[in-house]
């Protein structure tokens, strides 16, 4: 999902032209990295809860293990009520530590998958009490802080995360979206640049710091970002679009009638939108 930052259009940035209103960018949010990273968390969940099945002696742990498997499944299959159940289940027979940190995390996820962000927040809590180092929880609960709209509190979740995990682009470029939302551009750029150096293949991590600088009136900088985009995803249509503002902004017109051409192909909206700036 796309969305201005903050949702009002065109606003007169510092450092523009006297008297020239320099629009947002658009920035998507992180859910596709979430996605994978929530996904990367319970395959992880489950490759350990396997090696413990394998291993325990102990009947109601093994029954705790199976339900976390069946809930793993579940939230897979797209079916978070049923894996909100079986990670219930697994929470109600969990002996150690290990095992109920794994079902509330489960858990916690499953709420957020279903939009329960209160019942996310709450499952998440306990198990950050039960693991206070583990990144995957502080990254969990800072994207269902987000999602209940506690932004400061999602701000200083997914900043730990990123201190704890400084290989998890998603908690950097999670906490960039935030951070630019709340006008905080300088810290924006440096959450993704924190981002492009835990996974430089990543498209959206360089736009993100793209849209990032264009806030600073960074133009040269954000100009480059969005080429090293377009570098990994030649047809990004908000790639082309920030970089035609990044060149109309630095006085290379025609650079920024080049992305024009562009986006009439591959995006008409965003192209209308770039031309209307171009030629007012």
């Amino acid at each position: 999902r796309c969305t201005a930052y903050d949702g009002q259009g065109p606003q007169v940035a510092v450092g523009a032209k006297s008297g020239q209103e320099v629009p947002r960018v658009m920035m998507c949010s992180g859910r596709g990295l979430r996605f994978k990273v929530a996904v990367l968390i319970v395959l992880a969940i489950t490759s350990s809860v396997a090696v413990w099945a394998a291993d325990s002696p102990d009947p109601a742990e093994q029954e705790c293990i199976r339900d976390l498997a069946q809930a793993f499944e579940a939230l897979e299959a797209g079916d978070g009520e049923s894996a909100i159940d079986h990670y219930r289940n697994a929470l109600g027979k969990a002996i150690s530590k290990d095992l109920r940190f794994q079902a509330l995390l489960g858990l916690g996820s499953s709420y957020a998958a279903v939009g329960e962000s209160d019942q996310a927040i709450g499952a998440l809590k306990k198990a950050r009490d039960l693991a206070p180092d583990d990144a995957s929880v502080w990254y969990t609960l800072g994207t269902a802080y987000a999602s209940a709209g506690r932004v400061d509190d999602a701000i200083s979740a997914l900043a730990e995360a990123g201190f704890l995990a400084p290989d998890l682009a998603a908690a950097h470029y999670d906490h960039c979206i935030l951070l630019s939302g709340e006008g905080r551009h300088a810290d924006a750029v440096e959450a993704c640049e924190a981002a492009t150096r835990a996974e430089p293949d990543l498209v959206e991590v360089w736009v993100g710091l793209g849209v990032a600088q264009y806030h600073l009136v960074a133009y040269e900088e954000a100009g480059e970002a969005f080429k090293r985009a377009l570098e990994l995803d030649p047809d990004h249509a908000r790639a082309h679009y920030g970089l035609g503002l990044s060149l109309l902004y630095a006085d290379d017109e025609r650079g920024a009638k080049e992305q024009y051409l562009v986006l009439k192909r591959i995006d008409p909206d965003l192209a209308q939108q770039l031309y209307e700036l171009i030629f007012p």
